[in-house]
Formats: C-alpha cells, sequence, structure tokens
C-alpha cells in the first residue's frame, strides 16, 4: 500500500527536522495525543495549494521526506490516515510534475528533482516521472553549472546546495541507471 523504503535507506537522505535525533527515536516517543497530532500536521497545510508550502523545493523535499520515512509514518496508522496520506503523496507528486517544467531554470529545481526522483522510484505509475527528473536534470546541469563546478550565479551556498541535492539523487537513482556515470 505505501512505497516500501526500508530503514536502511533514511540514512541516506536528510531531513532538517531529525538532524538531532533519529526518526525512530522521535516515533517510539509518540503515543496517544501526540499520534493525533502528527495526523493531523500531515493532513493540514498539505491538502490544499498554498503558494509557499507547494513551491517546488519545499514541494520536492516534503515529498522524499514522507517517502523515505513512509515506514515509520504509517506505522500504528489507521485505514483512513493511510488513505489520505497515499492520496497526498500522489496529488503532490502530479503537482511537482507539472509544476517543475516552469522552473528548470532556478537553482531550486534540484531540490525539486529529489522529490521528483525518488517518486518516480517509488509510487505507482512513476516511470513517467522517473524518465521526466533525469531529462530535467541533464537539462539543469548543462544550463546552470559552469564549467568549474559552479553554479551560474557563483553564490557558494548555491553551489553547495545543489551539490548537497546532486549527492541525494545519486543515492536515490537505481543500480543500473546510466546516468549515474555522469
Amino acid at each position: 500500500f505505501l512505497p516500501r523504503v526500508g530503514r536502511s535507506l533514511s540514512h541516506l537522505f536528510p531531513v532538517g527536522f531529525f538532524k538531532q535525533k533519529t526518526a525512530y527515536e522521535i516515533h517510539e516517543r509518540l503515543v496517544g495525543s501526540e499520534m493525533c497530532i502528527r495526523d493531523s500536521w500531515m493532513i493540514s497545510g498539505n491538502n490544499n495549494y498554498s503558494p509557499i508550502s507547494w513551491k517546488i523545493d519545499i514541494l520536492g523535499r516534503r515529498i522524499s521526506a514522507w517517502i523515505c520515512y513512509s515506514e515509520m509514518i504509517s506505522e500504528d496508522a489507521d485505514k483512513i490516515f493511510l488513505e489520505k496520506f497515499c492520496k497526498l503523496l500522489t496529488a503532490q507528486s502530479i503537482h511537482l510534475s507539472r509544476a517543475i517544467k516552469k522552473h528548470d531554470k532556478e537553482p531550486e529545481v534540484f531540490t525539486a528533482l529529489r522529490g521528483l526522483f525518488i517518486s518516480g522510484i517509488c509510487l505507482s505509475g512513476g516511470n513517467k516521472r522517473y524518465n521526466q527528473a533525469k531529462n530535467i536534470l541533464l537539462y539543469a546541469l548543462n544550463d546552470q553549472i559552469l564549467n568549474d563546478g559552479c553554479h551560474i550565479s557563483k553564490k557558494p551556498s548555491i553551489t553547495l546546495d545543489i551539490l548537497t541535492d546532486l549527492i541525494w539523487i545519486r543515492n536515490t537513482l537505481t543500480i543500473n541507471d546510466p546516468l549515474l556515470e555522469l
């Protein structure tokens, strides 16, 4: 029902919220009312379009976090929550697939590609999103990265963010993908 991304992958995909404690340490402390807070937070604010929370970089980061930690998120959840969760995840992945095309010249596209790649790998019907992500990645690398490896803005912070995203993407790609050779 949910994408199966075992515990072994969660350490490859850092999420800012989980820097101090592991996701499983946090989850073990969630009981009763805290589970209700998790459920309501997951659904509220992410159910309807919002110009801030549905920006491509935020959306890509959220999709990748939800998929990577789906085992923890879904643990002890009822069927209604799981159905809503999967519906939201799919809707947000489809929206990202549409919205990313308009932003392929911006540095945020690399963060958005995180969500597009992993949703393409883990969600049903994702082959189209996976191939789209590969094409956008190649275009963005050629368009935004200079021969010396820096971003065209020449801002070190943007270059570092992009490198972090590229490492994340590389860890996400399937083993036999020829894109890994780049």
